[in-house]
């Protein structure tokens, strides 16, 4: 009898299967997402990502960019993104994948003003844009976490 469920997990786990985001998260192009409801320093955002199997977002195009903006609930809500100058000032990078920021990104003016102390980098709205901004660490925001989505097994 047992080697017959052990086809059949067999069986089941060769199944081509669904992708799907967890429950809180939203898909999204090929990530799921989710915006907290709480306000976190940028390593308690980035730990309880983890916690969730997800990271902070990291910004790699323009339709994330504008993710972010079309998931705040306010205008002027701060948050919290995954890139960071933690390792060595002014040299940003991404908390995930660790590379470095690729290009100019989308600094509000001014920015980043490279102020020591000032090592984690949070979203805003300015003028209807999006905009990025360096900040002390241990500022709550809001923030949002990124994951991969997951394969759901159909059988």
């Amino acid at each position: 009898m047992w080697f017959l469920y052990l086809i059949g997990f067999v069986f089941l786990a060769g199944v081509e299967g669904q992708v799907s985001c967890t429950r809180g998260f939203q898909e999204y192009l090929d990530a799921c997402y989710h915006l907290s409801t709480e306000k976190e320093t940028w390593a308690g955002a980035e730990e309880i990502c983890r916690m969730h199997g997800a990271y902070l977002i990291e910004i790699n195009s323009v339709d994330e960019h504008y993710l972010v903006s079309n998931m705040s609930v306010k205008n002027d809500e701060y948050i919290w993104i995954g890139l960071q100058d933690l390792l060595i000032d002014g040299e940003y990078e991404w908390s995930h994948s660790t590379s470095l920021l690729n290009g100019p990104g989308y600094w509000g003016q001014g920015e980043p003003d490279q102020t020591h102390g000032k090592n984690c980098v949070y979203y805003y709205t300015e003028f209807g844009e999006g905009r990025w901004s360096d900040t002390y660490c241990t500022n709550t925001r809001y923030y949002i976490c990124e994951k991969d989505p997951e394969t759901i097994v159909i059988g």
